[in-house]
């Protein structure tokens, strides 16, 4: 009688190991995936011509203070004390006025960022679904979350090469 119990908890082992042996498990690299895809790399040319733009701007900005600063080390000598007050003032005032505006601008470039790559993933993630779809996949994986993987299982290349067919 217990080998016939002992039998039957053998087989049904068996049989819960082997349904679980068909997951399909796959993993990519979202980041990887994005900086070599058509659609990520426009997303990203885009955010890095926003992001010189703005730094031209600042650096004309800046130069522009060091000038004023200079020209101002100058003639400190030569300005009465009523001058070099009103002077130290107003640059002063520039710098926290400079220094507002890229902080402001450095915050829009972050939120430009993340919603840019945000809006490119709404795109990705039907993409995926579909993939995993046609292919019988339960999971797929961010590529930092596994420690140690057969490459057969990386999904990087044949989901770039999907991006890029279908997101063009």
């Amino acid at each position: 009688m217990k080998l016939k119990y002992l039998f039957l908890l053998i087989l049904f082992q068996l049989f819960i190991t082997s349904a679980n042996a068909e997951n399909k498990i796959y993993y990519l690299d979202m980041n990887f995936i994005i900086n070599n895809s058509d659609a990520g790399k426009e997303i990203l040319k885009k955010i890095d011509e926003f992001k010189n733009k703005s730094m031209g701007d600042l650096k004309k900005k800046e130069e522009l203070i060091k000038r004023k600063q200079n020209e101002f080390n100058s003639q400190k000598n030569i300005l009465s004390q009523d001058e070099i007050k009103t002077r130290i003032t107003n640059i002063e005032d520039e710098v926290q006025k400079f220094n507002s505006e890229r902080k402001n601008l450095i915050n829009e470039y972050e939120i430009k960022k993340k919603k840019d790559i945000e809006e490119l993933m709404k795109k990705i993630s039907p993409l995926l679904e579909e993939y995993m779809d046609q292919n019988s996949i339960d999971f797929i994986l961010n590529q930092s979350s596994v420690l140690i993987s057969k490459s057969k299982y990386n999904l990087n290349e044949k989901i770039i090469n999907l991006l890029n067919e279908k997101l063009n």
